[in-house]
């Protein structure tokens, strides 16, 4: 009953404007590089990449509804120069869903980036990479009910009662993002990445009523590193910070990879967003093809509230670098970074 009425507030939170909404986010990060950092768009040592991700967090918490679930599909690729260098061009769309869909919200974003390569070898690069989007918040009244409709019982709802409520249904408005990034392939054996990204440049306003609240900036930082300890192992070590309005989230993890061949890798991990959750993670590669399963062990205070078994979250994800059209004989500056 406690865990219930939590999710009653934070909704009524969202739709009444009084907290600064909050950006979609993903423990599976690093396979969602897009909305990560616009400097990622197009980094990849293929022809084009495609990607599906998906979240479903405290599944059947209330009524046996899905409380929270997030779909993300992306797409981009490069556009390789002469020299090395590269524009990288792409995309993403995401709907974010809560309570069974009262509340949603769909994002439309277009991205692009340019890749510079430094060396003899073209093996560091800089990348920049801006984003414009449409987003779209979007709330069912027809799905709620509020305490004016309580019947002359007081235990049921009558939806033909007036709610009495002052709202919209939909908001709509649009937005900047922009992000740095660095890669070095130090030798055959030892790479690493730094990012830095700022979202909602504009902080496009999002809010149901007459009290204007903005879609405040996030500023996310990440680190990487990929350490080749032999012919068949190594160690991706990673960190990433997010900071949004009065928010902070810090994920750390470790994931090793075993080459079984040189079309089959296989990844195991486990990262820890601080204070929240421990984020095991297994995944695959096979020819192209990227399938990665994670899923979110609550190790928060929620971990003390009535019925937590269903406050977790599950992640699944698939991605596909595609390699049909010859790259140019020249030195790529575009190594893909592996958290």
């Amino acid at each position: 009953m406690k865990f219930n009425r939590l999710i009653c507030l934070i909704l009524v939170m969202f739709i009444g404007g009084t907290a600064a909404a909050q950006d979609v986010h993903f423990s599976q990060f690093y396979n969602a590089p897009l909305l990560l950092n616009p400097a990622l768009t197009g980094k990849i040592n293929g022809t084009f990449r495609a990607g599906v991700i998906y979240r479903n967090q405290w599944f059947g918490a209330i009524n046996g509804r899905t409380t929270f679930s997030t779909p993300m599909a992306s797409f981009d690729a490069p556009i390789r120069l002469k020299n090395g260098d590269a524009f990288g061009v792409g995309g993403y769309v995401i709907n974010d869903r809560s309570s069974g869909g009262l509340l949603s919200r769909i994002q439309v974003v277009v991205s692009g980036a340019y890749h510079k390569g430094f060396g003899s070898d073209n093996n560091h690069s800089l990348s920049l990479g801006f984003q414009a989007g449409f987003n779209q918040r979007k709330v069912d009244r027809a799905g709620m009910n509020f305490s004016t409709m309580l019947a002359a019982d007081g235990f049921s709802f009558d939806p033909s009662l007036p709610s009495m409520e002052n709202f919209g249904q939909n908001t709509n408005n649009f937005d900047v993002n922009t992000g740095l990034a660095w890669s070095s392939k130090v030798s055959d054996n030892f790479y690493f990445s730094l990012g830095v990204s700022a979202f909602n440049l504009i902080t496009p306003y999002n809010t149901f009523n007459n009290n204007e609240e903005d879609n405040m900036r996030r500023i996310t930082g990440t680190a990487s590193l990929d350490i080749r300890l032999s012919k068949k192992f190594s160690l991706m070590p990673s960190v990433i910070y997010q900071n949004q309005a009065k928010a902070q989230e810090t994920n750390v993890g470790l994931a090793g990879a075993i080459d079984f061949s040189k079309d089959f890798i296989l990844f195991a991990g486990a990262y820890y967003r601080l204070n929240d959750a421990i984020i095991p993670y297994l995944g695959a590669d096979y020819k192209g093809f990227r399938l990665g399963m994670s899923y979110d062990i609550n190790a928060s205070s929620l971990n003390r509230i009535e019925n937590k078994k269903n406050v977790g979250a599950v992640e699944l994800s698939l991605m596909y670098v595609g390699r049909y059209i010859p790259l140019p004989d020249v030195n790529p500056a575009l190594y893909c970074p592996r958290f």
